[in-house]
């Protein structure tokens, strides 16, 4: 078990350290933000509120969505870096084993994907301060809503996409896969 956690650690400093991550997650947050902009325009104009639920959730799905071309180069290469940079005989030389390994690079790209997919409901917040968004488009603050788009939507379709991308890159030692 202390193996998997130093591999997962060492998979998430990897990845947040890259310079491709942060530039993931601005797309996520600039996506985010406007798809907000266009559902003011229809809160105006349909008499709806802007933040209601189903507004968050609907937000939420579709850059979850997007978010599968992002999950492919996350876990595409958490899968293939050794055998791409040909270290993976040296890697499985060593007494950590190989499922240990496999885990902890597939739980570290799940985790950088979900915290990549944080942006969705960080943007939603920041929308609701944007200019422009008028007092009577907007309902309560509920955080429940935030909470439950992102755990029952954006986590669920992380962990599913970084599933099966991880698994197609791990089989084909390719990431392009």
């Amino acid at each position: 078990m202390t193996k998997l956690w130093e591999v997962l650690t060492f998979e998430l400093g990897y990845q947040l350290r890259r310079v491709s991550t942060r530039v993931y997650f601005a797309l996520f947050l600039g996506l985010a933000l406007a798809l907000t902009y266009s559902v003011v325009l229809d809160a105006r104009n349909d008499g709806y509120f802007f933040n209601a639920p189903i507004i968050i959730s609907l937000i939420t799905i579709v850059t979850s969505m997007f978010a599968l071309l992002m999950t492919a180069g996350v876990a595409g290469d958490s899968a293939t870096r050794d055998v791409q940079v040909r270290m993976a005989p040296l890697v499985y030389t060593t007494p950590l084993r190989k499922g240990s390994y496999l885990a902890g690079r597939f739980l570290g790209a799940f985790t950088v994907t979900a915290l990549l997919l944080l942006a969705v409901p960080i943007a939603l917040l920041v929308a609701t301060r944007m200019p422009g968004v008028e007092p009577q488009i907007l309902g309560p603050f509920r955080a429940e809503a935030y909470l439950t788009s992102y755990f029952l939507f954006a986590v669920p379709n992380a962990f599913v996409a970084t599933a099966v991308l991880f698994a197609l890159a791990a089989l084909s030692r390719r990431a392009i896969t």
